[in-house]
Formats: structure tokens, C-alpha cells, sequence
């Protein structure tokens, strides 16, 4: 069986996204499994090193420079009336070519698309090939959150112009493929409500988790991994310190706030600079932070979809308290798998919690693992995929 991956962002060993992670073990898992890959993706700048890395997993590697030319760009403005911003952004004509190209050259039993973004380019697939999109957030949902947050008129009118389109482009585009993945039920079930015709099947992140049995540790470091470019990002940083962190410090001289990701924003290195808070950027195993923490925090009040973080969070017996938005399509039962604050004062009560009482401490890390293992298990999930991979393809073999 040959897939060619198209994507949106660059995947490789070491990416610092979950998305990225996500499609590279994928990559990586179906490789090993004896399947011919392909990969088509934009890429940025700093991205370039990363090329070789994998080579040991796709036979053809194209890639093409995220930044859009000047000359497209200009070309593609009235666009911005009429289609979501990023989605004009992630429309290059040069990209189309390589595609069609690569169609031309070699015979595809599957392309798979990854992220909302890429759903344009299902217009210039071959008749006869299956076509799967890999919806890593259904992008409605955070826009309509970042609509209902936002005060300022102007800024309100430009998200709810946003939200419209975007309500218009995705379920289009999502209907036109033969099996679109999302990560969550409630993702799933989102998309089927706003247009039946949409084929959908939820392929939940891959999630490693630990063989030992999780010590607490000695001390009262609370931990936040992320991106730390990436606004709901930032914003979590800023209210986590100046909304709980202050007062717990206050409470536990002690703790210390780690804060853990790439490329981070001017305001986290700001917070950073304050007594009792760490910043580690751009590491390379993150894994170790998470052994080391006593709590993991994940106050996210906007976003949708699977938070990537808050399940390896789990996977590494570290225990999370996150907010019901962070809680979304991974329903954690609050109080036996995840711990659910959407306040200053649930959050400090939680957190008192998890900080003081190692036999606490000890329940919430076993649940958490278990239900990682029960529900985002590796070996199954990739089984489950190819079930459906074999199932399309057949029955296309049929239609053909």
C-alpha cells in the first residue's frame, strides 16, 4: 500500500507541536509496518536541518516553503473576502503542481491530508483514489470561542466574519472526502450535526505512557508544557501565574512555577523573570520535566478539539488539573482521572490537594495511566486505522 502525506506542518523526530508529533509516529508506525510513504509539506526556514531525519521513513520526500510569494499573494486578496484568512495563507499554486506532479508520476492507494487548512487541495486528487483528511481541531469551535470572548467591536465584527466563513468552508470541504479523522467523539459528532454527509471516524492522538509505577516527588514544582508561542498558550502562562501561582507561593515558599516549550513568547519570558518561575525553551526531551513535576497545570479557557499535552501529561503518571475546556473530547472523569478547576479558588483547592497528600497523589497517577492505556493505546489505535485504510480501499477497488 503507497500513502502520500500531505501536511500542512513539517513533521520530524524531534517537532515541538503535537499535530507534528502525532503525524510523525504516525509516519513512522505505518513505515515500519512495510508501507510505501510519500510526503508533500509546506516547511519553514529552520525546518530545512530536520529533512534528513526523514529520509529513513518516505521514499519521496517535496517540500515547499510555508511563506507565501508576494506575487501569489497579492494575486489571491479578494480571496480574503470570500474564504477564512488561513486558509487563503495555505494556498500556493507551486504547491498544487508538486501535487498533481506527484500524482502523475506514481500510483496512490491513499492521500492523506493533515489539518483543516489542506482540505483546499482536495480538489486536484485523482478520480479513483481514496481521500482522507485528518482533522487535528474541528477549527469552528475555537473560532466561535474566540468570538464570544472578544470585547472590542471591531475585533468582534473581523471574528465573527471569520466564523461565518469558516462555517460555510469546512463542512464543504469536510463531505468531500472518504473518511475524515477527527481525534474526539465530540469532534466527530460536531461535524455529522452540521453536515450529515460527512464520513467520519474518531482516530484519537497516540499517547505514550511510562512502565513504572510514579513516585511523588519531593517537591512542589507545577509544571505547564506548551508551545509557548501560541496566544491561548501565552494566555494561559499569564493567568496561571498572576491569577493562582501568586497566592500559592504565598501559601508554599517553596514551589516553583516551570514553564516548559519552543519559541516563546515575549510575554512568558517576561513572566519568567519573575522569583520562582523557570523557563526551559526548545528542549529535547520534554518527557523528563514531567517525571519531575508534581503537578501538571493546563488552564485553557479557549481552543478546541484533544489538548495534545494534558494526555501525555497523563501517559506520564503526572497528575493534571485542567479546566473543562482542557477536559473536552478527552472526558476524564473529574476527581478520579483529571482534576477539573475553572476558577482561582478551584484551582488553589485543587492544587493544595495534589501538593500535600502523596496517597492523593498516588490514586490520581495510576487512574490517569490506566486510562490512557484503556483509551489512547498505541497498538490498537494504529490496528483500528488500518482497518479502516483496508476498508476504503476495497471498497473503492469495487466502485473503480
Amino acid at each position: 500500500m503507497r500513502i502520500l502525506f500531505v501536511t500542512h506542518r513539517f513533521p520530524y523526530p524531534s517537532v515541538n507541536h503535537a499535530g507534528g508529533v502525532h503525524v510523525f509516529d504516525l509516519i513512522k508506525t505505518l513505515n515500519k509496518k512495510g508501507f510505501e510513504i510519500d510526503l508533500l509539506s509546506f516547511i519553514n526556514e529552520d525546518e530545512i536541518i530536520y529533512n534528513s531525519q526523514m529520509r529513513d521513513y518516505c521514499k519521496i520526500i517535496e517540500l515547499i516553503p510555508a511563506k507565501k510569494m508576494l506575487s501569489e499573494y497579492i494575486l489571491d486578496l479578494p480571496l480574503f473576502l470570500i474564504k477564512p484568512k488561513f486558509i487563503v495563507l495555505s494556498f500556493q499554486r507551486r504547491f498544487v503542481k508538486k501535487l498533481l506532479k506527484l500524482q502523475i508520476e506514481n500510483i496512490y492507494d491513499i492521500i492523506q491530508f493533515e489539518w483543516t487548512a489542506m482540505c483546499q487541495y482536495v480538489n486536484y486528487v485523482k478520480k479513483g483514489t481514496v481521500k482522507i483528511l485528518k482533522e487535528h481541531d474541528v477549527s469552528i469551535i475555537p473560532a466561535e470561542r474566540e468570538f464570544n470572548k472578544q470585547t472590542i467591536l471591531l475585533q468582534k465584527l473581523r471574528k465573527w466574519w471569520t466564523l461565518k466563513l469558516l462555517k460555510q468552508y469546512e463542512p464543504e470541504f469536510c463531505a468531500k472526502f472518504d473518511l475524515v479523522l477527527t481525534s474526539s467523539k465530540k469532534d466527530s459528532d460536531f461535524l455529522k450535526n452540521i453536515n450529515p454527509q460527512i464520513n467520519t471516524y474518531v482516530n484519537p492522538f497516540f499517547v505514550k505512557t511510562i512502565t513504572e509505577i510514579p513516585i511523588p516527588p519531593p517537591n512542589k514544582k507545577i509544571l505547564f508544557l506548551a508551545h509557548l508561542g501560541r496566544l491561548p498558550n501565552v494566555e494561559a502562562v499569564e493567568w496561571f501565574y498572576r491569577i493562582v501561582f501568586i497566592d500559592i507561593h504565598e501559601m508554599y515558599p517553596d514551589s516553583i512555577f516551570t514553564i516548559v516549550g519552543a519559541e516563546p513568547h515575549e510575554r512568558v519570558i517576561k513572566i519568567a523573570n519573575n522569583e520562582n518561575v523557570q523557563l526551559f525553551a526548545n528542549v529535547e526531551n520534554p518527557e523528563d520535566f514531567y517525571k519531575d513535576a508534581r503537578v501538571f497545570v493546563s488552564p485553557l479557557f479557549t481552543g478546541g478539539g484533544i489538548i495534545k499535552k494534558n494526555l501525555d501529561a497523563m501517559g506520564m503518571g503526572c497528575p493534571l488539573i485542567t479546566t473543562s475546556i482542557g477536559n473536552e473530547g478527552i472526558e476524564g472523569i473529574d476527581g478520579r482521572d483529571v482534576l477539573i478547576a475553572d476558577s482561582k479558588e478551584e484551582f488553589i483547592n485543587k492544587l493544595k490537594l495534589i501538593l500535600n497528600d502523596d496517597d492523593y497523589w498516588k490514586t490520581i497517577s495510576k487512574n490517569e495511566k490506566k486510562f490512557i492505556e484503556t483509551y489512547y493505546n498505541f497498538d490498537i489505535s494504529i490496528s483500528k486505522l488500518l482497518e479502516q485504510y483496508n476498508s476504503l480501499i476495497n471498497r473503492q477497488k469495487v466502485i473503480n
